[in-house]
């Protein structure tokens, strides 16, 4: 191929009347401009020129698109030269089949949509994380495209950023018109960034870093910061209120996460096979209708000891269950975690005249209960599925203060198999304050309050 020279010195230089013969101009059904259709390298083109179709605009694309085939066959021009609207996909395959590398692309002229057409395909499809996938294309078609498809990465700093940080908000129900929830925003940026930092490693932009300038001046007091509260748990007396005011076939499912500390996609997840005669394998879990086969983390994989109490759940399910899970909707469909916390469970919570708690609360209120029945507190890591004793001692000890006079109560409805053979373990703030010790765990200095 012979030296490339401007686009502009070719067409300067070429006979306006000098026809290939190849290519045509041309129209397309329900659009009112005129396209262009060739072939090229092994690759057919076929692009919009954004021109209306009138006769004068016919003759004018048609001696365009002869200078252009003229100059390609020559090797006078590039492709991604001669057409530098094309694709980005389209002119990095031409590039290879003509065995060039595309030249460096430039942040202002490519716009964040068709990177991500791109990123999308060759990157993100490959992540192992089906749910990653899931969650970042909604983000991608909900928030980041429509505010930023057409606009080039040179565009995109942080007061732009920050722009974009505004506009986020509730399009409908009570809360419309209101700035999302700092969580989501943050969400919404997270995937942003990762577009952002890929698109300039691959084409080696030295941009500066618009998120960095958010730190920088601090305008991250922009998004909302989360709320800390207390996960909340359910008193017993509270929950044997709700549990009468469940659909009775819910119930089960409800009573079975509260005797194993199960979140709904870990229940939605489990499967026949993973019962066995001693033991529950929790190593699975359904989220929407996506299977992911993995759990949150590496240690939320663990083995919970089958009590009486949980077999009782099991047998209720047992007849009306089909296939290879445990429990299912009303409907006869699989256990759906979303459907279940939208109505089964909000409407038991409505008609117990209970606040607002979703079922997750249950997860915490099995950790508290097990310590207030007396479970040692290594123990219960490994029922939980935590990697350290950091989230017993720091988070759970502090509910199991006010369930004192439950202790009872909660025993009786775990079983006396719950704790098996172990020697009961007195958490810190149960014992009397005229008689205060230590107990052999150490949760004196772990995060228990005391009794007052």
């Amino acid at each position: 191929m012979g030296d490339v020279i401007s686009l502009r010195q070719f067409f300067d230089n070429t006979d306006e009347q000098e026809h290939t013969g190849r290519g045509r101009v041309c129209t397309r059904r329900g659009s009112p401009y005129l396209y262009v259709d060739f072939h090229h390298a092994g690759h057919r083109v076929c692009l919009s020129t954004g021109r209306p179709d009138t006769p004068e605009n016919e003759r004018e694309v048609r001696a365009w698109l002869d200078r252009v085939l003229l100059g390609l066959e020559a090797g006078a021009i590039s492709f991604e030269d001669a057409i530098p609207g094309a694709p980005q996909a389209l002119k990095e395959a031409i590039a290879r089949s003509e065995g060039r590398q595309m030249p460096p692309a430039d942040p202002s002229q490519v716009t964040l949509g068709a990177y991500t057409e791109k990123w999308r395909r060759q990157i993100l499809a490959r992540d192992p994380s089906l749910s990653k996938q899931r969650d970042y294309e909604r983000i991608l078609e909900d928030r980041v495209l429509p505010y930023w498809k057409d606009r080039v990465f040179r565009e995109i700093n942080g007061v732009e950023v920050k722009k974009f940080v505004l506009q986020m908000v509730h399009e409908r129900g009570p809360k419309k018109g209101e700035l999302l929830s700092g969580s989501r925003i943050r969400n919404v940026l997270t995937v942003l960034r990762h577009v952002w930092t890929d698109a300039c490693e691959e084409n080696g932009w030295d941009l500066r870093d618009p998120f960095e300038y958010l730190r920088r001046q601090r305008h991250t007091r922009l998004i909302p910061k989360k709320a800390q509260s207390s996960p909340q748990v359910f008193r017993f007396e509270e929950w044997q209120r709700l549990l009468a005011s469940m659909d009775r076939w819910y119930r089960p499912i409800a009573e079975f996460m509260m005797l194993t500390g199960c979140i709904a996609s870990e229940v939605a997840g489990l499967r026949w096979s993973d019962i066995e005669q001693d033991k529950i394998l929790v190593q699975n879990s359904i989220v929407g209708d996506l299977e992911k086969g993995s759990l949150k983390t590496a240690y939320r994989a663990r083995a919970i000891p089958l009590t009486a109490a949980i077999r009782r759940q099991l047998d209720l399910v047992r007849g009306r269950s089909r296939g290879k899970y445990p429990f299912r909707m009303r409907s006869g469909r699989a256990f759906e975690s979303d459907n279940f916390r939208k109505n089964a469970w909000a409407r038991a919570i409505r008609r117990a005249g209970l606040p607002a708690r979703v079922p997750y609360a249950v997860r915490h209120t099995f950790a508290a209960w097990s310590l207030t029945a007396g479970m040692h507190p290594e123990r219960l890591v490994r029922l939980m599925g935590h990697g350290s004793k950091k989230m017993i001692y720091e988070v759970y000890g502090r509910y199991v203060e006010g369930l004192e006079s439950d202790a009872g109560m909660i025993r009786d409805y775990f079983g006396k198999d719950f704790l098996g053979l172990e020697k009961r373990h007195t958490p810190d703030c149960l014992i009397p304050p005229a008689a205060p010790r230590a107990c052999d765990s150490g949760c004196d200095r772990g995060g228990y309050r005391k009794s007052k």
